[in-house]
Parts: structure tokens; C-alpha cells; sequence
């Protein structure tokens, strides 16, 4: 199973990507107001596409620092890495994607769910939670799913973001057979905001991101 980040349609907010294969990039854009939001884009292959908009605090747009990762074959629960050098009030953002589709996918406590995405050809699950840092974070945090799968995960950490309301916006969609995946276009209320993506793709593949946006990370559960 593959995953890696959406691809950007519209200049709005800027952007980061996650494949299973895990894969990861940004791009910053300016829009309305001067708040600040972060988007997440999500695409499954087979697939499944998510935009998450997360709203930040100054007049500059919300910057990425840094990832862990976590790869689980036949297990029950995937233990991801919390990204290095995280500090208090950063706003951390978990992908977890299984390689069936699952009713439920329980997430440590503290993490709220952003969306959880199910469907697509040979059937995928993906799930997206966000937390505030806190001043003593542990090594890692454990996922667990309600039947052995082969699952891959990151958690990256941000600076800058809104912890009293860092969601802004959110869409998805749900597709298979296919060689161009498109994130959807989603609405952001306010400016300078990022752009977040997460692409879990199910099958051994090289998924190129858009040339628009930075790769942050990419690995296989093979």
C-alpha cells in the first residue's frame, strides 16, 4: 500500500502530501483576510482524495517542521513516530491509511478526527486527526484497526497554526482506475493558508507530485 499528497487545482492555500508509499509537500498561498489556514488534500488509490483547511494565528502562513512515520503489515495497530523537534502549541496532523476498507479505526486518546474515508477500487481506508502539541509528548502514538491490515502513517508538526480553530475546510472524493488523481477544490474563509495533502495509494507505484507543490516524505509498506 502507497500513500502521497493531493494535487492542486485552484492558487489558494498551500499545500503538503502524504502516499502510501507516504509522500509529503507545500505550497503557501495568499487569499482573503490576513488569518492564516493550512489544507490538507488526501488521495486514496485506489482512491481517495481529502482537503483539510486548518486556520493559523499571525500574518504569515503556517510552516511545516518536521514528520514521523509508521509502517504495520498483518497488525492490528500502527505505531507512527511523533516528528521530531515538536514543541508546545504546534498543531500536529496524523494520516493513517489501511489497505481494506474499515468501520473503525480508533485513534489515541487527544486526537480529534478530522475525516475518515472509506471506498475506492480494491477498497482503502484513510483517516485524518489533528492535535495541539503539548509540553511532553511521547515517543509515538498507536493506531489500532478492528482486523490485521497492512497500514502506513506519518504525523507532521506545524507552526503558526490556530489551535483554537485549526480547521477551516475540508472536502473529499472517492475514486479507482486511475492515473490522474485530482484533489477537489475546497473553500478556505481566510488568507495565507496552507495547503496540505495526503495522497495512500493501495498498489506498488510511483505517484509524481504536482510540480507546484514541495514533497515532504515517501515510503512504501510493501
Amino acid at each position: 500500500m502507497r500513500g502521497s499528497v493531493g494535487r492542486k487545482r485552484r492558487r489558494q492555500p498551500a499545500a503538503d502530501h502524504l502516499r502510501h508509499r507516504i509522500d509529503r509537500i507545500d505550497r503557501i498561498a495568499r487569499h482573503l483576510h490576513r488569518t492564516l489556514s493550512i489544507v490538507l488534500a488526501i488521495v486514496l488509490l485506489g482512491v481517495q482524495v481529502a482537503l483539510i483547511a486548518l486556520a493559523a494565528l499571525a500574518a504569515t502562513p503556517p510552516a511545516f517542521r518536521s514528520v514521523g512515520t509508521g509502517i504495520a503489515a498483518g497488525a492490528t495497530s500502527i505505531i507512527i513516530s511523533t516528528p521530531p523537534g515538536v514543541v508546545a502549541g504546534d498543531i500536529m496532523i496524523a494520516q493513517v491509511a489501511a489497505h481494506e476498507n474499515l468501520n473503525n479505526v480508533t485513534s489515541p486518546a487527544g486526537w480529534s478526527l478530522i475525516r475518515l474515508d472509506k471506498g475506492g477500487g480494491g477498497s482503502i481506508t484513510q483517516g485524518l486527526w489533528w492535535k495541539e502539541a503539548s509540553n511532553s509528548e511521547p515517543t509515538s502514538y498507536t493506531w489500532t484497526v478492528t482486523s490485521q491490515n497492512e497500514m502506513s502513517g506519518a504525523i507532521a508538526a506545524y507552526t503558526g497554526v490556530d489551535p483554537g480553530s485549526p480547521i477551516n475546510a475540508h472536502g473529499g472524493i472517492v475514486s479507482s482506475n486511475t492515473t490522474d488523481v485530482v484533489a477537489p477544490s475546497i473553500v478556505t474563509t481566510v488568507s495565507d493558508t496552507l495547503l496540505v495533502g495526503f495522497w495512500a495509494v493501495r498498489d506498488q507505484t510511483t505517484v509524481t507530485p504536482p510540480g507546484v507543490m514541495t514533497e515532504r516524505w515517501d515510503f512504501d509498506n510493501a
